[in-house]
């Protein structure tokens, strides 16, 4: 089962790509990255995030995502 925070991440990210590819106005204020960076906050949904995205979206994991997650496959200890 999938968490809240998760999938609304991954959907927020999906609809800035869409909204950016579609020419609408895409507020920088919050990064995609930031606020996929802000959901992972256990070592288990780094996962999730990617198994939700391929279901639904496909193999292509957009960079916000990859990027949001990567403090995760490093060494270095998370910030509190």
């Amino acid at each position: 089962m999938r968490t809240g925070s998760v999938v609304g991440a991954a959907e927020f990210v999906r609809a800035r790509l869409d909204a950016a590819r579609d020419g609408l106005p895409v507020d920088d204020s919050v990064t995609s990255r930031s606020v996929v960076d802000s959901v992972l906050q256990h070592a288990d949904e780094p996962g999730e995030l990617l198994a939700y995205w391929t279901t639904r979206y496909g193999r292509a994991i957009p960079k916000p995502v990859k990027r949001g997650g990567a403090r995760w496959s490093s060494s270095t200890p998370r910030r509190q």
